[in-house]
């Protein structure tokens, strides 16, 4: 990412980091954590690249040019956007700064945020708009403050949990917990998934390591993803 300035910190090795932030107590049972990413790069500066996150998420970008892959046609896209989770390498393209700020989303809360099931929006993203979307925007404007856009983002995602007032699923939330406990890294369990399970049915060791449902599972979680 040559000319790259990234201004949300970097690794060892100088590839740009986001700001991360757990949510406060109110929200821990609906987001994983809240992020901050500004990378300031040449206005014509493209970067071709890919997304691959097993969990849902929100994005806002803010400054620069995005587009996504789709049937082999770049499609622009402009403000918040909702992600369903991804199994597949989900083709992305910017051209300009990469300045953004969202949240990602616990499976167990998923109905907090979309009405349409997980699994149905695997592989796939939603732009948001109306009175949540405007909220998005309000939340950063002023994303170079980074303390601000933390505390504005979590109390727009706050009201939006309070108005649609959708419990989180209890089935889920175990499955999410006792996954994290149970299955020792990503890459193993995703050769776990794709050895000993096939025919559709990969989400079935993590379920029974669960004690729960295939069916309430995909509807939260997204099952493509376990499908490969």
């Amino acid at each position: 990412m040559g000319g790259a300035i990234p201004r949300t910190g970097a690794s060892l090795g100088g590839a740009p980091l986001s700001l991360s932030r757990t949510p406060t107590a109110a929200l821990a049972d609906h987001i994983a954590r809240f992020f901050v990413t500004i990378i300031e790069r040449p206005a014509d500066a493209l970067l071709d690249d890919f997304l691959l996150h097993e969990n849902a998420y929100v994005r806002v970008p803010v400054v620069g040019t995005w587009e996504t892959l789709i049937d082999d046609r770049w499609v622009g896209y402009e403000g918040p956007m909702l992600f369903g989770a991804q199994e597949r390498r989900f083709a992305v393209r910017c051209r300009g700064p990469i300045i953004a700020a969202g949240f990602m989303i616990r499976p167990s809360a998923w109905f907090s945020f979309c009405d349409e099931s997980a699994d149905q929006m695997a592989d796939r993203l939603l732009p948001i708009g109306g009175d949540w979307g405007a909220a998005l925007r309000w939340a950063t404007q002023d994303i170079y403050d980074h303390e601000q856009t933390f505390a504005r983002l979590e109390q727009v995602v706050l009201e939006r949990v309070i108005v649609r007032a959708t419990p989180t699923d209890p089935v889920s939330a175990t499955f999410e917990r006792d996954r994290a406990r149970s299955i020792p890294s990503v890459p193993l369990l995703r050769s776990q998934r794709r050895s000993a399970c096939r025919g559709g049915d990969s989400i079935a060791p993590c379920a029974r390591i669960s004690g729960i449902c295939r069916r309430r599972c995909c509807a939260a979680v997204g099952s493509s993803i376990w499908q490969r």
